[in-house]
């Protein structure tokens, strides 16, 4: 191939990262919890005491840490498709090239 291509991959930017989007859903669904307790979405409304508090923070760390390893989980997933898709297109590349070769040969 006379051509350069570039095999690597991007890093992720900022919010592609697992670790980002994990804290970031965690902090967004403790918020809910929060917010959904104090205005009483599905019960009657509860002032906020240290217990709720620290409940739905508990609530959300566990959220988020789930978040990220589904990102991460989602994120080697789509490296290994990638992967296998790359390897796949060389090997017929490499094929079709061997092809080529055999078709320019004299005949006897």
């Amino acid at each position: 191939m006379s051509d350069a291509q570039n095999n690597d991959i991007p890093p992720p930017t900022f919010w592609q990262r697992p670790v980002v989007r994990g804290i970031a859903n965690g902090i967004v669904f403790a918020g809910l919890l929060l917010v959904m307790q104090l205005n009483g979405v599905f019960q009657p409304p509860r002032p906020l005491s240290e217990e709720l508090i620290t409940q739905d923070l508990f609530a959300g760390v566990i959220f988020g840490f789930l978040m990220y390893v589904i990102e991460l989980w989602k994120r080697q997933r789509r490296i290994k498709a990638e992967t296998v898709a790359r390897e796949t297109v060389e090997r017929r590349l490499a094929r079709e090239a061997d092809d080529d070769e055999d078709d320019d040969r004299p005949s006897r």
